[in-house]
């Protein structure tokens, strides 16, 4: 059997001579750009080592959740209900979407068929499946999460109705702020009771088992992933709350059942999922860049974001550490 075969998510298309050197020279202009932007956050600006423009950005829609699957990247946004437009309110009924971003940028744009927060994606190299966060569960009801198939993703066409899934029940969880995968576990956030819980995913992939339900001792946690670095396994949070405050990227071990803090990061304001790219680096996106909070357009505090990043940010893990040592 062959190992470590590569998906092809998009056979025989923008295959354009010189077409990857000119989008590489646009990135890394753009990286720097960011860097420039991100001076006063010293160790994200080190660590930076790429970054990636998103299609969607400065629109109603905003950043939730990132993965990577080997040189395609997945980017989940939903729309602001509350956006003012010529000091009017204009309420909007559009769906969430799925943005889909080849290694030459942007390729298609998917539609959830909902209006879920979707605040998390991630991926199954196990079961070659993709799981979305839904809709929160009502009171005292069972969380759900979506799962596709990984075809149904690479095979839809540029706004396709994302229609085909299965939901996946949760019987230990009441909310769903943000999920990630390790091997067959799936952990499921609550933003709000500072709950991880994690389940096996079993069935091949269709249905989950409870396992385990720890309490964080930090809070406004809006993603986190698992990576391992020199032989020990890190837990890495992203936590942020406000347009004007400073995100923290946490990085953690897991003693005693306890997250034990190691590290903390200072990131630009408003940092979204956080998630483990093809090469081993920390993948983030930032909800910042979104009309709502980059120019102010709602109707609660109508005040801009602090710091406005629209790109992904690819955080080496090497610079990270050793800026500690």
């Amino acid at each position: 059997m062959q190992t470590n075969m590569k998906i092809n998510f998009f056979p025989n298309i923008r295959k354009k001579e010189n077409i990857e050197n000119e989008f590489s020279s646009e990135n890394q202009d753009n990286c720097n750009k960011i860097k420039e932007k991100c001076i006063n956050y010293k160790e994200f600006s080190n660590s930076l080592i790429k970054t990636t423009k998103k299609y969607n950005h400065n629109t109603k829609y905003i950043t939730q959740g990132c993965c990577q699957i080997d040189n395609t990247t997945l980017l989940t946004y939903y729309e602001s209900r509350n956006i003012f437009h010529f000091n009017k309110k204009k309420r909007n009924n559009n769906n969430s979407i799925l943005e889909v971003l080849d290694e030459y940028g942007h390729n298609k744009n998917l539609i959830f068929d909902n209006f879920s927060h979707v605040g998390g994606i991630a991926y199954s190299k196990i079961f070659n499946k993709i799981y979305v966060t839904r809709y929160r569960a009502r009171k005292n009801s069972q969380a759900t999460i979506s799962c596709y198939d990984l075809k149904t993703i690479t095979s839809a066409k540029d706004n396709t109705i994302l229609d085909n899934y299965q939901i996946i029940k949760l019987p230990e969880s009441s909310h769903v702020s943000y999920l990630t995968i390790d091997n067959d576990l799936l952990y499921i956030g609550d933003f709000r009771k500072n709950l991880l819980v994690v389940y096996k995913i079993i069935d091949k992939g269709l249905s989950v088992e409870y396992y385990k339900t720890y309490k964080l001792n930090f809070n406004k946690v809006q993603g986190m992933c698992t990576f391992n670095y020199k032989n020990n396994k890190y837990y890495a949070f992203s936590c942020s709350y406000g347009r004007n405050k400073d995100s923290i990227l946490r990085i953690t071990k897991l003693i005693n059942n306890n997250f034990v803090l190691l590290y903390s990061y200072k990131l630009p304001c408003m940092s979204e999922q956080i998630s483990i790219d093809s090469d081993g680096n920390l993948m983030i996106v930032f909800e910042s860049d979104s009309i709502k909070y980059s120019q102010g357009l709602d109707n609660i505090l109508r005040k801009k974001a602090s710091t406005i990043i629209d790109s992904v940010c690819h955080i080496d893990i090497n610079k990270l550490f050793t800026s500690n040592e």
